[in-house]
């Protein structure tokens, strides 16, 4: 009996040490705020945008929108989520200036700001940023922004990383998009599931190899 216990106690104690010092020596090529593993993840984005005016009829100002998901086990936490609900403030200067805030429901497609509830479409949002439809460098911001937010929804924003993420957009902007949770790396997860398997291996072939010999009578 002390002699398994012996043999558990080492086999952990290896286990344990192979996983910390992989886990040290791979923590540089997997990066802060990647998600590059295998556990309970959660992920977070923050995009900033500038609006430059071309001519004296177009809008000017600055856009911040936020997103976020809950924690959630994920096989490869390197990917884009798919985002269900952001939060967007702008100020804009124009004829009137013009700030505020919004929640944008990516599942309804709505945007809520206040107690105002209406459809998120071009139309709309040009309407919430006080932006004209008939102008065209102003619709074409719309559009890229709208775009933005749909690839929010559909999960194709640049995955998760430790640097800022410049943005190749028709809006000048970038964007800063982390992961964070408990996660096991992929060098880490082999380790595990191979030492496991080399274990089980040895405690059946022991079994098997301890069977009693039964002499004839």
């Amino acid at each position: 009996m002390i002699d398994r216990l012996i043999q558990l106690g080492k086999w952990v104690a290896i286990l344990l040490i192979g996983f910390f010092a992989i886990s040290f020596l791979a923590f540089g090529s997997t990066g802060g705020g990647a998600g590059a593993g295998t556990g309970v993840i959660s992920h977070w984005f923050g995009a900033s945008f500038h609006i430059w005016p071309d001519a004296a009829n177009d809008t000017s100002g600055s856009l911040r929108i936020e997103g976020n998901t809950s924690p959630r086990f994920m096989l490869w936490g390197h990917t884009c989520p798919h985002y269900t609900e952001l939060r967007i403030e702008w100020e804009m200067f124009h004829r009137v200036p013009n700030q505020g805030e919004a929640t944008l429901d990516l599942e309804q497609l709505t945007i809520v700001a206040g107690n105002q509830t209406s459809s998120l479409d071009k139309d709309s949002l040009s309407k919430l940023l006080r932006m004209s439809p008939a102008n065209p460098r102003d619709a074409e911001y719309v559009g890229a922004l709208l775009r933005f937010i749909y690839s929010a929804r559909d999960g194709t924003l640049p995955p998760p990383q430790h640097h800022l993420i410049e943005l190749p957009t028709t809006l000048s902007g970038n964007m800063q998009h982390f992961a964070s949770g408990t996660a096991v790396s992929p060098i880490q997860l082999l380790w595990i599931i191979s030492w496991f398997g080399y274990g089980i291996r040895r405690l059946f072939s022991h079994r098997s190899g301890s069977s009693p010999v039964v002499s004839e009578a």
